[in-house]
């Protein structure tokens, strides 16, 4: 605010994630096309820099087999441990 009390214009991009959405031509929201495209982008990294390392030092013989599409594109689980927790 200024010193009049007066609000100044929000900026758009600080408003909440539901209230400004902006779908593009494939469907998808910004935020949606942003989140597609790092998954992309870090499946490509493991697969190109990550994989062969793991293979060539035979890390699934110690700790476990290769990630896959699937296990970096998928949405994170949350274990929730206490008292409550039945």
């Amino acid at each position: 605010m200024d010193i009049k009390g007066k609000g100044k214009a929000k900026d758009p991009s600080l408003t909440p994630a539901g209230s400004n959405i902006n779908v593009g031509s494939d469907g998808l929201t910004a935020e949606e096309q942003l989140y597609q495209e790092t998954v992309h982008r870090l499946q490509k990294s493991y697969s190109k820099k990550i994989k062969p390392l793991e293979q060539a030092y035979c890390f699934e013989g110690f700790h476990s087999a290769p990630l896959t599409a699937q296990d970096i594109g998928s949405k994170p689980m949350i274990l929730l441990l206490g008292q409550y927790s039945t």
